[in-house]
């Protein structure tokens, strides 16, 4: 979670608020994950398996430890599109739970608001 730039300003009681909320979710080789320009479902972090993910041109792979989507946690709309290269085990901060523990915690709120506004995000 320290190498998510939207996270690794929190301290650890916040982190473990996150860590709370992350689904666990299997995507079989060649199953979509997520698709340019459809509702934000949250971010994924791989724990096994190899990820694809295009934007626009460019294309990458990525694999265990990575994570994709965490740009899209304060957005509307993916900005990329994710396809499972081989088997892939993922977990998931939806959307709605990281939005409710923002509005849980103001302080938490207000912290990862600002740091949207600083950080460059990989999407």
């Amino acid at each position: 979670m320290a190498r998510v730039p939207l996270f690794n300003r929190l301290d650890a009681a916040e982190v473990a608020d996150v860590m709370q909320l992350l689904r666990s979710r299997r995507f079989p080789s060649g199953a979509m994950i997520t698709t340019e320009g459809e509702a934000v479902i949250g971010m994924f972090f791989i724990v096994s398996g190899e990820v694809e993910i295009s934007r626009g041109e460019t294309t990458e792979v990525l694999e265990n430890g990575d994570f994709f989507g965490e740009g899209c946690l304060l957005a509307e709309r993916h900005n990329l599109t994710a396809r499972a290269v081989t088997e892939v085990d993922l977990l998931l901060l939806e959307r709605e739970d990281f939005e409710r523990l923002l509005r849980q915690s103001p302080e938490l709120d207000e912290h990862i608001r600002a740091l949207s506004h600083e950080v460059q995000f990989k999407d």
